[in-house]
């Protein structure tokens, strides 16, 4: 367990699940019991404590740093008439994927 120091989810226990190459580490709440969905996070922003959670079930092998990375986009030029007409673009939305990992990772816990 650790207790995370900054960001949306200041103060809130997590469950370590793994360090990432990158040396940031992978959490979770679970989403169910505190609102954290799995998150990459550095180390610098958490406090560990001594409680001991037991994930021995929960498979983390697919999560890495490529399955946070986002997509690249092409910059679009306008010019004057079509920055006076442009349509707002749609948010982004999470992938259903993404979504079933989470479900998947809470479950276990």
């Amino acid at each position: 367990m650790l207790i995370l120091l900054v960001g949306r989810f200041k103060g809130k226990r997590v469950v370590f699940l793994k360090q990432l190459p990158s040396g940031l580490l992978l959490v979770t709440g679970p989403f169910k019991i505190n609102e954290v969905p799995l998150r990459r996070v550095n180390q610098s922003y958490v406090i560990g404590t001594s409680t001991k959670v037991d994930i021995f079930g929960v498979n983390v092998d697919k999560f890495d740093d490529k399955y946070f990375a986002k997509e690249a986009k092409k910059k679009k030029t306008k010019g004057e008439g079509k920055f006076f007409k442009a349509k707002k673009e749609a948010k982004n939305v999470l992938p259903q994927e993404k979504k079933d990992d989470q479900k998947i990772v809470a479950l276990l816990f």
